[in-house]
């Protein structure tokens, strides 16, 4: 009876919080503030419970951070061909199934990369293109570089559901020349954010001791009575 009691309320619980689910801020950073082209492993300025961003927002590749950087804004200079990335590891007993990119806002210089490529890989997976990209901000209001693809990720299958991990990174391409700069660049609200709901999965029904207690004890009388049947038959 107990554990009757105890999985109707596991399934309620369940239910409630399945019901109630819907597509939140998953992680965001905000770069106002920011100066000296901010630090690498830059930490989310918001994060979902049951999922954690350990590394933050990393640059990697040919970049750096010499020279005279602008003020509310992350990134780095000679980016042409360097990577921005970040790494969303779920929770175990969690699913995450992941709706878009809400806010991608970006600036450059006139020398700095004029587009690039964004990526995403689940776990240990395949590197996979979800879109191409335009940086068309090169002032310090800088512009959104989101597109429809990074908008809506519900229809991509393997961004729903990740029991694992999931990378994103941007690949900046076409830089004019060496000290060109680009960077997030700040804008009202998060300045790059991702959008999605996080679910709790129902847990395996282990037995209960006294399960496994009457599993044995039925085990033990069966072998008895084949070995009284044997030794009558002998």
């Amino acid at each position: 009876m107990n554990k009757l009691i105890r999985n109707i309320l596991l399934g309620a619980a369940l239910a409630g919080f399945t019901a109630s689910a819907q597509a939140a801020t998953i992680i965001g950073w905000e770069v106002n503030g920011v100066n000296s082209y901010g630090v690498n492993g830059y930490t989310a300025s918001v994060l979902a419970d049951y999922v954690s961003n350990a590394a933050g927002l990393v640059r990697s590749g040919e970049f750096d951070t010499s020279g005279s950087p602008a003020s509310n804004a992350w990134g780095a200079r000679g980016f042409s061909s360097g990577v921005v990335s970040f790494t969303l590891n779920v929770t175990d007993g969690y699913e995450l199934s992941l709706a878009g990119f809400d806010n991608f806002w970006t600036r450059r210089s006139g020398t700095g990369p004029a587009t690039g490529r964004l990526y995403y890989q689940v776990g240990n997976g395949e590197k996979t293109l979800l879109s191409s990209l335009n940086f068309t901000g090169t002032n310090s209001t800088g512009a959104s570089a989101l597109t429809s693809a990074m908008e809506d990720l519900s229809t991509i299958e393997a961004l729903q559901h990740i029991t694992d991990s999931v990378t994103f990174s941007i690949e900046n391409l076409n830089a004019g020349g060496a000290t060109g700069t680009w960077y997030i660049s700040n804008h009202s609200g998060y300045d790059l954010s991702l959008l999605g709901e996080l679910k709790l999965l129902a847990p395996v029904d282990v037995p209960e001791p006294s399960t496994w207690a009457l599993l044995g004890a039925g085990a033990g009388l069966l072998f008895i009575t084949w070995l009284r049947r044997r030794r009558g038959e002998s």
